[in-house]
């Protein structure tokens, strides 16, 4: 009963927030550990992308789906972060070049404490935990698609704002998607 409450204060604090910042920040951040370990990060951010949420949440998933994905690939890997835009939702895509998950391992990679990768023990296993709430909490979904010898591809999709005109005044109003 507390979660739920803890999850109705957040959502109360909620605001216009770029989503393309929070990924911009995100890959900042973890510049120093992924060239550490000869990681390049490609990325391709769109100028804006508004979300109704936590911009400092919405950095927290960024941070931990790339940082996942530097932590656990192969040194000299590449890991590709593809946030997108597309009509009224924003979709961050994060893939990397490690060993892939089977499908039994998919639901376990959102538990507390799981890691699925048990030949790099690295962090706590809170990651993709981490990513799941606060996707929820942003009622937007997340998922991993892997097949073994293949890497994981995580997909976060979120609901955007969404231009509604003008406003009469000369001033654009934005609507508000996915807010019940």
């Amino acid at each position: 009963m507390g979660e739920i409450h803890e999850y109705g204060r957040l959502r109360q604090s909620f605001g216009a927030s770029d989503f393309s910042d929070a990924v911009r920040d995100a890959i900042a951040q973890l510049d120093v550990v992924s060239a550490g370990r000869g990681i390049q990060v490609d990325a391709d951010v769109a100028s804006r992308t508004m979300v109704l949420g936590s911009a400092v949440l919405l950095s927290r998933l960024a941070c931990n789906m790339i940082h996942n994905a530097a932590t656990f690939s192969d040194p000299v890997s590449p890991v590709l972060v593809e946030p997108i835009q597309s009509g009224d939702t924003a979709t961050l895509t994060v893939r990397d070049r490690r060993i892939g998950t089977g499908e039994d391992d998919r639901e376990r990679i959102f538990e507390h404490f799981i890691q699925v990768d048990t030949g790099h023990p690295h962090g706590t296993g809170l990651g993709a935990a981490i990513v799941k709430r606060v996707a929820d909490l942003h009622r937007g979904t997340v998922t991993v698609g892997s097949q073994p010898g293949a890497g994981p591809v995580f997909r976060v999709t979120l609901l955007c704002l969404v231009e509604r005109g003008d406003n009469g005044d000369g001033s654009a109003g934005h609507g508000k998607r996915g807010t019940n």
